[in-house]
C-alpha cells in the first residue's frame, strides 16, 4: 500500500488502515536506525510517525470494533515513552549549547551531565527495540495494517456514510473545532492549556497531511498557516521540558539555578506573546482556504 491507493471511494476504515500502514513503514525504517545508534534524526522521525499513528487511531477508531485499536496504542505508547527520553535530552542539549555560546559563563558542567544522561537514554531505547517482545508486537500490528477488513465494523445501514468522500470533511473539521475551541481562553491561558493546544494543532496538521493526496497542492498554503503557531508552542514545550529535566539533576546547584531562571523567563515571554500569533492564525481567510481545498473531495 502507498499514497496512490488512497481514493475518495475507499471505505473509511480501510483508509485508516492504509494510513496506519504508511506510518508503520516509517516506524520500522527509523526504528532500525535507532537500534543501530539512536541518532537524533532517526529518534525524531520515529516519534513523529508514532504521533501520526496516534492521530490516525483517534480519527478512525469509531470505524473499528471496540477494543481493536487499544492494544496497538498501548504497545506504541511504551515505545514512545522511551523515545521521548532520548529526544528530550537531545533537544535540550542543543538549546543548552546555543545558550552556552551566548553567555560569559557557559554551563559546561550541566552540558557534561546531560551528555551522560543522553548515553543512558539512547542505550535504553536501543535495547528496548531489540527485545523479541517488541519485534513480535510490531509484526502483529503490521499484520493488522495489511489485512483488509480485520477488526472493521460491518456496515449495518446500507445508506450510512462510509466513504472517504463522505467523511473526510467531517474528520478534518472535527480537528479544526478542537483547535478553535481554545480561542476564548487564550488571553489568560496557562502553560498546560497551551500544551494541550499544541497537541490539537499537531493533530490538525497530521489529519490534513493524511488526506493531502486527495486535497491537491493548494493544501500546502493551509498547512503553512499553521506553522508559526506550532513553532511558538513547540519552543514553549521545550522550555517546559527543560525545567522538568533540571528538577532531575543531582547537584550542580549554581548551574541549575542559572539555567532555570533563563528557562522561566523564556516561558513567560512565550506565553505572553502567543495571543498575536493566535490571532494571525484564526482568521476567516484561513478558513476560506481550508473550505476550498476540502471542496475537492
Amino acid at each position: 500500500m502507498d499514497t496512490q491507493d488512497l481514493t475518495t471511494d475507499l471505505r473509511v476504515a480501510e483508509a485508516g488502515r492504509l494510513m496506519m500502514a504508511q506510518q508503520l513503514a516509517k516506524i520500522l525504517k527509523y526504528g532500525q536506525q535507532v537500534q543501530a545508534d539512536a541518532e537524533m534524526t532517526a529518534v525524531h522521525e520515529m516519534r513523529k510517525a508514532i504521533r501520526r499513528t496516534f492521530t490516525s487511531f483517534k480519527l478512525f477508531r469509531p470505524y473499528f470494533k471496540r477494543g481493536t485499536i487499544k492494544s496497538y496504542r498501548r504497545g506504541l505508547r511504551r515505545i514512545m515513552r522511551r523515545l521521548g527520553c532520548s529526544r528530550d535530552l537531545a533537544v535540550i542539549r542543543l538549546k543548552l549549547d546555543a545558550y552556552n555560546e551566548s553567555v560569559q559563563r557557559p554551563l559546561e558542567d550541566l552540558a557534561t551531565y546531560w551528555r551522560a544522561e543522553q548515553v543512558n537514554a539512547d542505550d535504553t531505547i536501543m535495547r528496548y527495540l531489540d527485545e523479541r517482545k517488541q519485534q513480535a508486537f510490531l509484526a502483529e500490528y503490521g499484520r493488522f495494517t495489511k489485512t483488509p477488513e480485520m477488526g472493521a465494523l460491518s456496515k449495518a445501514d446500507p445508506w450510512a456514510a462510509e466513504k472517504i468522500s463522505h467523511l473526510a470533511p467531517v474528520l478534518i473539521y472535527q480537528r479544526v473545532a478542537a483547535v478553535r475551541a481554545f480561542g476564548d481562553a487564550l488571553r489568560n491561558a496557562t502553560v498546560e492549556q497551551l500544551h494541550r493546544l499544541r497537541i490539537q494543532f499537531k493533530e490538525l496538521r497530521y489529519t490534513l497531511q493524511f488526506f493531502e493526496p486527495l486535497l491537491g497542492a493548494d493544501v500546502q498554503a493551509v498547512l503553512v498557516s499553521l506553522k508559526r503557531s506550532q513553532e511558538h508552542l513547540g519552543d514553549l514545550n521545550d522550555a517546559t521540558v527543560a525545567l522538568q529535566l533540571l528538577d532531575e539533576v543531582s547537584g550542580l546547584e549554581s548551574s541549575v539555578d542559572q539555567y532555570r531562571r533563563f528557562q522561566q523567563d523564556e516561558i513567560q515571554r512565550l506565553v505572553g506573546t502567543f495571543w498575536p500569533v493566535w490571532q494571525e492564525f484564526d482568521q476567516p481567510t484561513w478558513r476560506h482556504q481550508l473550505a476550498e481545498v476540502i471542496a475537492a473531495l
